[in-house]
């Protein structure tokens, strides 16, 4: 189900953290996380890493961005998601 453009987010290796998890976690949509993984692989640099880890880092410490209940999840299954707007 994903886009030309979003299977350029496996142009790379998966990783421990990344700027969707920086920038949300599970309160992003499906959409809002591809765009910010391709966003990374566009831009993908040693001082971008750096800046994420150090982000990640942050977040543990300060908790931020934790659900409580997956009742405030802003994403479901990617496969019902993509079969209900017929991509």
């Amino acid at each position: 189900y994903y886009t030309d453009e979003e299977r350029h987010r496996h142009d790379v290796r998966p990783g421990l953290t990344g700027l969707a998890q920086i920038s949300g976690r599970n309160y992003l949509s499906w959409k809002e996380r591809f765009k910010l993984d391709c966003q990374y692989v566009n831009r993908i640099s040693f001082i971008l890493d750096l800046s994420i880890i150090l982000k990640t880092i942050i977040k543990v410490f300060q908790k931020d961005d934790i659900m409580e209940s997956t009742k405030q999840l802003n994403f479901k299954d990617l496969d019902k998601e993509r079969m209900k707007n017929g991509n």
